[in-house]
């Protein structure tokens, strides 16, 4: 079993949390030309192995050149795990400890976790006390910085930049097969977190672009 990263906005977290996104659409990225590239309408045919876990595509390029070539999801197998990693900013520290209590868009607050990177236990906890300075918070009568849920000073940050140790949702990968996106139906789009097929549609175009073909990577939250 392997961990791998999943990128998730806050309304993929909203429905991931909710149980109503029990999927997760990702392109299948083209060979050879860096991550943004992807496959366009020159493909020609695909072909799923039997297991669902790779698949082999055609096309043709800008010369009339026919290429085949296979392509391993990237988010892993099933059975693999997968780890959330959404927005998310500092609620408290100790830095006597290296203690994080992390703040969630929803307003939940973890409980303590220990940031195993020293360095970056010193410069979170180095940036938080800036926040709190610049916006003038006051210590409390035992000399700590005190505020409640949601009043945090202290900058919201990207998901991209959650450490694996901050992420509070992990996932197994239950399904995976490859889907051509232009044939999603009503009920892939409801099990994706939309409610219609537009929706889905015009998120993906916004998302990803031309991007044609997706893994579909069927999801179950499990425990961290």
């Amino acid at each position: 079993m392997k961990e791998h990263p999943l990128l998730c906005n806050d309304a993929a977290v909203r429905g991931i949390l909710a149980g109503a996104k029990i999927t997760t659409w990702r392109p299948v990225r083209g060979p050879g030309r860096g991550r943004r590239y992807y496959w366009t309408d020159l493909i020609q045919d695909t072909d799923i192995g039997d297991d669902g876990r790779k698949i082999s595509l055609g096309f043709e390029d800008a010369y009339g050149d026919w290429h085949k070539t296979e392509s391993v999801c990237p988010y892993g197998q099933p059975g693999d795990r997968l780890y959330v990693r959404e927005a998310w900013r500092v609620h408290t520290w100790d830095e006597n400890s290296g203690m994080i209590q992390v703040e969630y868009r929803d307003g939940s607050i973890s409980d303590s976790l220990d940031c195993p990177d020293e360095e970056m236990f010193e410069r979170l906890w180095i940036q938080s006390s800036d926040d709190a300075q610049k916006k003038a918070v006051k210590y409390n009568e035992d000399g700590q910085y005190c505020w409640g849920i949601g009043e945090a000073p202290t900058r919201w940050r990207p998901n991209i930049h959650m450490p694996k140790w901050a992420a509070r949702t992990w996932l197994e990968i239950a399904t995976l097969d490859v889907r051509l996106v232009a044939e999603t139906t009503p009920a892939e789009a409801v099990a994706d977190g939309f409610e219609t097929v537009a929706g889905f549609m015009e998120f993906w175009r916004e998302t990803y672009g031309v991007a044609p073909w997706a893994w579909k990577i069927g999801i179950r939250r499990v425990a961290c």
